[in-house]
């Protein structure tokens, strides 16, 4: 019963913005998103660029504000984690208004050039929409943002900013890709310090840490990688064996690993 009264203020509400006469638009959503953030126990932040008037019609205003409503809602029937609500009305993208929202996870898949699909802390997914006007940064790598989407590592650490869209996705404006670093003991079973740069095969055990277990990677050789073989603390590749190693090393975009530190 109480649940039922509940829905039915809720709908009562959404029907009858009667802010949107006295304090105007702006403060008319601040109140409605301040309001669902108590009914949905999220906590976010809200900034305007619209400023305290506006010259829009009350029609236009209404529209404006059943947007703002209707993002607000994907949020929750989404399970996207919205971390800040902007209402900037030359950032609209998908007719969605412009109300952007930020979230961090995992990646957990990809279909390049056009998405991605992120897996949340809370075990649910949202498909991650890319763009020509993406702006994608990947840490490490010079820190650019003319990265593209097949340069997203597999199981990488994200943050995405964009604009939810009517159907759950998200219209990204910028992914921000976190250092995936490779930290994990198993076997190096070939070298070839001939290359340019030097590289290494290396199996991680099964159950060591940030690897894929059992699968065979290529870490390559830095001029600033450390190398500790026995008691020689200025080893090269050279001096590497074909035996168990300990190695730390950044993941790269095309899945190897540029090797940071490695110990005999």
């Amino acid at each position: 019963m109480h649940q039922a009264i509940a829905e039915t203020r809720e709908l009562c509400a959404s029907l009858r913005p009667g802010a949107l006469g006295g304090d105007g638009l702006v403060e008319a959503v601040r109140a409605y998103a301040m309001e669902f953030a108590k009914r949905s126990a999220l906590t976010f932040d809200f900034t305007s660029e619209l400023g305290d008037t506006i010259a829009l019609t009350r029609e236009r205003g209404r529209n404006v504000y059943r947007i703002a409503q209707e993002a607000l809602s994907n949020v929750a029937r989404h399970a996207v984690t919205a971390t800040r609500i902007e209402l900037n009305p030359s950032s609209g993208d998908g007719g969605s208004g412009g109300e952007d929202t930020g979230f961090k996870g995992t990646v957990q898949s990809e279909s390049c050039p056009g998405s991605i699909v992120v897996l949340l802390a809370d075990g649910t997914s949202v498909t991650v929409n890319i763009s020509t006007a993406t702006e994608i940064d990947i840490e490490g790598f010079g820190g650019s943002s003319a990265a593209q989407c097949s340069d997203i590592p597999a199981n990488a650490a994200v943050e995405v900013e964009g604009v939810p869209q009517t159907d759950g996705s998200v219209n990204a404006t910028s992914i921000h890709v976190e250092e995936n670093e490779l930290e994990t003991s198993g076997s190096i079973t070939s070298t070839n310090c001939a290359a340019t740069p030097p590289s290494f095969s290396f199996t991680p055990d099964n159950g060591g840490g940030g690897g894929d277990n059992g699968t065979t990677l290529t870490l390559t050789i830095q001029p600033t990688t450390q190398i500790e073989v026995g008691d020689n603390d200025a080893a090269s590749c050279a001096d590497l064996t074909l035996a168990a190693a300990e190695v730390q090393g950044i993941t790269q975009p095309d899945g190897s690993v540029a090797a940071t530190e490695i110990q005999q």
